[in-house]
């Protein structure tokens, strides 16, 4: 389960702080179908600007209450939104970057999973002509969210494992702290209280027989 709130703080508009560069390709996805899936995205997905990174990343640090730091900074306070947009303002190209990889690592698992090594390569090679590019354009138009559904059960599977993944080069806990570290000396949020982590699940015990 946190693995996959993780991926849906970053993909939905999350922090991901001291997010290393990394051009590795992942070792269950092919480099044919992962450069496949580049080439389609280019074409048929509007590129996020940074601007739409980084208002809801802000929005999501300003309402970042963790547990192991406590209360966060007061939003009412100028210093408070101020320092959640900078860091937000700082982190925007590396979040993009990180949603692209992503994207196009869900995509690769599919080509991969119905599609033979040959037809990627042709495919490749298509898409980067003006007809290709252009089918790629109106193909976006299909989208659907019960495009997955329609997927063998196998594929489904394997884009829902890939989804539980951290995003590529993602650390959130990293960019709530720094959030902390650079408004510590600010209002802290008052009357709210910040849950305690779970408590660790206690081993069971089976009864000895007589």
């Amino acid at each position: 389960m946190k693995k996959v709130l993780a991926t849906a703080f970053l993909l939905g508009a999350v922090p991901g702080s001291a997010m290393a560069q990394t051009s590795a390709v992942p070792s269950d996805v092919s480099p044919g179908a992962l450069e496949l899936a580049h080439a389609l995205h280019d074409q048929s997905i509007t590129p996020e600007t940074l601007d739409d990174a980084a208002r809801p990343l802000a929005s999501n640090l300003l309402g970042a209450q963790a547990a192991w730091r406590g209360p966060s900074c007061d939003p009412a306070v100028a210093a408070c939104r101020g320092a959640a947009e900078r860091i937000a303002r700082d982190l925007a190209p590396q979040l993009v970057a990180a949603r692209r990889k992503m994207r196009d690592r869900l995509l690769a698992v599919i080509i991969d999973g119905t599609m033979e090594p040959a037809d990627i390569v042709r495919s490749l090679a298509f898409v980067r002509t003006p007809a290709g590019k252009a089918l790629a354009a109106v193909m976006a138009t299909m989208d659907s969210p019960t495009a997955l559904a329609s997927l063998p059960v196998h594929l489904r599977e394997k884009v829902a494992e890939q989804m539980m993944r951290p995003p590529p080069a993602f650390r959130e806990r990293e960019v709530i702290d720094r959030f902390y570290d650079e408004t510590r000396d600010l209002p802290r949020v008052k009357n709210l209280r910040v849950p305690p982590p779970p408590p660790a699940p206690t081993p069971s015990v089976s009864p000895k027989r007589p």
